[in-house]
């Protein structure tokens, strides 16, 4: 670290106004008491099925299919049939039942209309799913007064993408919202009590407002819960407040945006990003695992533009996030403006910023990362790096009164400007780098490092490295990424530095060499301490497979002998593979003795020749026999026993079969007997009398002659 580095580590215990920001941090985790909605369809008492592909209200359209549900009290279901692709509506069909309507797919089934809302609902439960819908010159979807599921839904080119009024509970799952090119992608304005919005894994781009939120605009009179998790706002403009999103909150409301990236949004006002007018007291705004980058504002706030009036109170979180290359062309705030002009002297409003990293963001005038207007509430940055953000008026990272600044990384406050431009800080900065030589960061640029959003990773010699809290039982226990953070060697920013590649397949628990028939259970978990890692494994034989999500290998083998396995490694930022040596062990070889038991009785002084195969019916087996008498040998070649026994008896012979890994051993017994004696004679005299009768018969033929 080089000199002009302000390394304040004096302060050892917390001042009453930093104990007051534990509180606050500690507090951020009152939510309100209702759940969000969870989309489900209702179970249809009737379903309709769409087979005509006219707008109009004949036989079989959509149209008439709404009809029939709408004189249904109970829930009803819409789908099409297959060669249904395009509908254009003459006009809509106000739903006013609860009501399910099921495409068979975005690209396979469009609906559009020639004026007003393509689906139109004021009253009863509307799930939509499974279709595009486009070309609506008001919304695509509107509902008011009820419940509304979009669910794999492609809005596109409509005027609005959703537009709800009072609506309860609002959930967009799996759906791309864009080209909305008159008043933004979703627009919500809410009265009703315990409304909730949740979108997920969900794209919002492209759409633009006149009015403020290009990608959503939501006002809110009545108690709220928000929920963006997983999803992406990119490429919304607005001629107001709020590029990608912009709320107001009239009442109690909370706000989650999660594993988000919120990124190259534009407005003609303040916050590019996000836009937050909070009007009441016990706002919750929480900002997690997100990116905010490359938004460009025309007034404050880039990224985010949070203002409290009147008798607002709450508290804002930044967690585990990347603020990056925002950049507002008029006045403060090139990450973040804060502005806590609240007229009530006693509320207390708290913006925590915790374990994030907020670098190359731009202010027109001041305050090129936070611009802090006010002083009224608590500000409390820890684990945080704020660095290379630049001002064109001073006050490059900060400005305003930070109430704590703990365990974080400031860079020079004043670049080349030859005035004073520091910051205001109620407390004595607790371990941090303030004024910190921007040069030595080491940052990488941002891009993918794992995980949902891009981050901006430390390198080998940052002073980011090993510098953070290490008391991490308050903070997360993983990265923006969703990496594990070294506990008491935490990093400062969003990103706990990557470990290199590595793995140690000596470290696989289970059995590598089974017998045929065996079951392989070998878990894979323990070879790596990396995160964030796809883990293939190829080569495994037949029967055998591994499951990704568990990291086991397992299964039972139909083919005997050797596997090399090939396990790999794949991360965003390489790959690596070893290989683990399998084994499937043939079986013993099964002898069946008694099927050459009669093959076994033979006679001395006569040639043999017994074939012994069939006394097993297992491939690959060797045959060997010993203990056989004098006169008999083998040929494993051929499985045969010949010879002449010259010795009679009862002898056991060994036979031994023998495969690749097993042998079995069988004793037998090979009968040799004497050869059975031919029958004799009374007397050789007799025989020799025979004979001679024979001749003299002849003579005495001869004679009579």
């Amino acid at each position: 670290m080089q000199s002009n580095n302000k390394n304040l580590n004096t302060l050892t215990t917390k001042s009453p106004l930093a104990l007051a920001v534990v509180a606050a941090i500690a507090g951020l985790g009152a939510q309100p008491a209702f759940a969000l909605g969870d989309g489900a369809m209702c179970t249809p008492a009737s379903t309709f099925t769409v087979t005509s592909s006219l707008g109009d209200t004949s036989v079989g359209t959509l149209t008439a299919a709404i009809t029939l549900a709408n004189a249904n009290a109970d829930c009803s279901q819409i789908d099409f049939a297959s060669d249904v692709t395009s509908i254009t509506l003459s006009g809509p069909t106000t739903i006013s039942e609860n009501l399910n309507i099921v495409g068979h797919g975005r690209d396979s089934l469009n609906i559009s209309t020639s004026s007003g809302n393509a689906i139109h609902a004021t009253s009863g439960d509307l799930h939509v799913s499974h279709l595009k819908v486009s070309g609506a010159p008001s919304a695509g979807i509107y509902q008011s007064s009820a419940n509304l599921t979009v669910d794999d839904v492609l809005l596109d080119n409509n005027g609005y993408g959703i537009h709800a009024e009072d609506a309860y509970d609002i959930v967009v799952r799996d759906s791309t919202i864009t080209n909305s090119d008159y008043d933004s992608g979703i627009k919500l304005s809410n009265n009703v009590t315990d409304s909730t919005l949740l979108i997920d894994k969900s794209d919002i781009s492209n759409n633009q407002s006149s009015a403020g939120g290009g990608g959503l605009h939501a006002v809110f009179n009545s108690n709220t819960e928000i929920k963006i998790s997983d999803s992406t706002f990119s490429g919304n403009t607005t001629f107001g407040a709020g590029g990608a999103i912009n709320i107001h909150a009239g009442a109690a409301t909370s706000v989650t945006i999660e594993d988000t990236s919120i990124s190259g949004n534009s407005s003609n006002q303040q916050g590019a990003g996000i836009s937050i007018t909070n009007n009441y007291a016990g706002t919750e705004v929480s900002i997690e695992r997100s990116t905010i980058s490359g938004n460009t504002g025309g007034h404050n706030g880039a990224g985010l533009y949070v203002t409290n009036s009147g008798s607002a109170s709450g508290n804002f979180s930044i967690s585990q996030s990347t603020m990056s290359g925002n950049t507002t062309t008029g006045n403060h705030g090139g990450a973040i403006y804060f502005d806590d002009s609240s007229t009530s002297p006693g509320t207390l409003l708290n913006l925590i910023v915790d374990s994030s990293t907020i670098v190359n963001n731009t202010a027109s005038y001041q305050g090129g990362g936070i611009y802090h207007s006010s002083a009224n509430e608590i500000i409390d940055i820890q684990n945080t790096v704020i660095a290379q953000n630049t001002a064109t008026s001073g006050y490059m990272n900060l400005f305003g009164v930070f109430n704590s600044v703990e365990h974080s990384w400031v860079g020079d406050n004043n670049g080349d400007h030859n005035f004073a431009t520091d910051a205001t800080y109620a407390s004595t900065p607790v371990k941090s780098v303030i004024d910190g030589d921007e040069s030595t960061l080491n940052l990488a640029d941002l891009a993918n490092n794992g995980g949902p959003t891009f981050t901006h990773a430390p390198l080998v010699g940052s002073p980011l490295l090993e510098t953070g809290n290490p008391a991490t039982v308050d903070l997360p226990a993983v990265d923006q990424r969703g990496s594990t953070r070294e506990v008491g060697t935490l990093d400062i920013g969003a990103v706990e530095r990557i470990v290199s590649l590595a793995m140690d397949t000596s470290l696989a628990t289970g059995v590598l060499s089974l017998e045929l028939g065996e079951a392989f259970n070998i878990d894979l978990s323990a070879i790596t301490n990396n995160n964030g890692v796809t883990i293939t494994v190829t080569g495994l034989p037949s029967g055998v497979s591994f499951n990704a999500g568990t990291n086991i290998i397992s299964g039972t083998a139909t083919e005997v002998g050797s596997s090399e396995v090939t396990i790999n490694f794949v991360r965003f930022d390489g790959s690596i593979s070893d290989t683990l040596d399998l084994y499937v062990a043939m079986n013993a070889p099964s002898l069946n003795a008694a099927s050459i038991s009669d093959a076994l009785n033979i006679t001395t002084g006569k040639t043999v020749n017994i074939d012994i195969s069939a006394i097993t019916s297992d491939e690959g087996v060797i045959l060997a026999v010993s203990g056989l008498p004098e006169g008999l040998t083998f040929d494993s070649s051929s499985n045969l026993i010949t010879g002449i026994a010259s010795l009679s008896g009862t002898f056991e012979a060994t036979i031994t079969a023998q495969n690749t890994d097993k042998e079995t051993v069988v004793t037998v017994e090979l009968v040799v007997q004497e050869p059975a004696s031919e029958p004799s004679s009374s007397s050789s005299g007799g025989s020799f009398g025979f004979g001679w009768l024979l001749i003299l018969a002849g003579l005495f033929t001869r004679r009579k002659r």
